[in-house]
């Protein structure tokens, strides 16, 4: 019978018959530890040298993908207060501007005849005002009749109200109307920063005719930038808020982030994952919206068990270390993996993090020279 028939039955009757035995009977998750045996011949030709695991305390760092997201009142977008050319740009991407500032200019004849249409009526409500309230001390002293003061009172609302939205009309277009003389007309009106930040995203193309719904560039205040990460259910414990992170542009790892965690969802999603959420201290002007950055977090301070690099076999989603439970039979004992380094890995015991139970620092009884070779042995059979 083959090895990997073996751990078939093996896995098969840890559900039916429990022969199996547990990492640790006393953690809430049900680890099963799967033994397997390998003949004299096997064991003669490899050259298997043990060691036994060392307690260390290291600082917990976890790596978590995500996105850059910004509030959505901390990014909008330039568009013409009225279809026009325009007629210069003043700003590039990447450069910084204030709220109202003047970043580019836009002509078309319409703004000019706003602005001699609002003078007009400007002229006509002072002229209509004089009328109005002359008639109000006629009507007051009753020397004319109601219809002669309801015409009068409704000749100068309608000014009045033709005057207020002439006046609206070249607030949108960046006109100040309390500056507007008849020396100063212009079809030309500014083109304003509508926040402080950095421009982003032009479309700019001088001498174009553009319509408002077209937009010419966005402007985003990435003091408001925030990272928006993954995390997973194995790493709750390890995040908690105003852990610090450093992170980087997946496609530019030498630009370094620094940010805060400002919140961590308490949802789990059905894939085990949750959302972590990191409050920018730092940044470039490269940032944008939904770019993929990559973080690590530095938690609290663990303790975990060290072996040497090669003591550790499996896949990267499975990682497993194998232990001698006999002369020739040995377990491959599930672990959780929390970082490692040229030589060394750094590990708890799945389903208990001190493994209490299941480990005696003291017994020499975990493979680290060999353990490959133990492995494929086992797989190829």
């Amino acid at each position: 019978m083959t090895w990997v028939l073996l751990l078939i039955i093996s896995i098969a009757s840890c559900q039916s018959d429990n022969n199996l035995k547990s990492n640790n009977q006393d953690s809430m998750d049900k680890v099963s530890v799967v033994n397997f045996s390998l003949s004299a011949e096997q064991l003669k030709s490899l050259k298997i040298e043990f060691t036994s695991p060392e307690k260390v305390n290291i600082q917990a760092e976890k790596t978590l993908n995500g996105i850059v997201n910004i509030d959505p009142k901390s990014a909008m977008e330039i568009h013409v207060p009225y279809a026009g050319y325009l007629k210069k740009m003043t700003v590039l991407d990447g450069q910084s501007v204030s709220s109202g500032q003047t970043i580019g200019v836009i002509e078309n004849p319409y703004f000019l005849e706003v602005q001699r249409d609002y003078l007009q009526s400007r002229i006509e409500l002072k002229k209509t005002q004089s009328e109005y309230e002359r008639f109000q001390k006629l009507w007051s002293s009753k020397s004319i009749s109601e219809k002669e003061w309801i015409d009068a009172q409704s000749s100068f609302e309608m000014i009045q109200l033709k005057h207020q939205s002439l006046k609206q009309l070249l607030i949108s277009f960046n006109i100040n109307p309390d500056k507007l003389q008849s020396g100063n007309l212009s079809s030309q009106v500014p083109l304003v920063s509508p926040i402080s930040g950095i421009i982003t995203e032009s479309n700019v193309n001088n001498g174009k005719f553009y319509q408002p719904e077209e937009r010419i560039a966005k402007v985003i205040n990435f003091s408001s930038a925030f990272l928006e990460l993954t995390a997973f259910e194995r790493d709750k414990n390890d995040i908690q808020l105003g852990n610090g992170l450093i992170a980087t542009e997946i496609d530019h790892p030498e630009q370094k982030l620094m940010a805060k965690v400002t919140q961590i969802d308490p949802t789990i999603n059905s894939d085990g994952s949750f959302k972590v959420i990191a409050q920018l201290l730092t940044s470039n002007n490269n940032l944008k919206k939904g770019m993929h950055i990559q973080a690590k977090i530095s938690g609290t301070q663990e303790t975990v068990f060290s072996l040497a690099k090669s003591s550790l076999v499996g896949n990267p989603d499975q990682p497993q270390l194998i232990k001698r439970v006999a002369e020739n039979e040995f377990s491959l004992i599930p672990i959780v993996l929390f970082k490692e380094d040229s030589d060394r890995i750094y590990f708890q015991f799945k389903g208990n993090k001190l493994s209490k139970n299941e480990v005696q620092p003291s017994e020499n009884k975990f493979v680290s020279s060999g353990a490959y070779d133990i492995y494929m042995e086992m797989l190829k059979e």
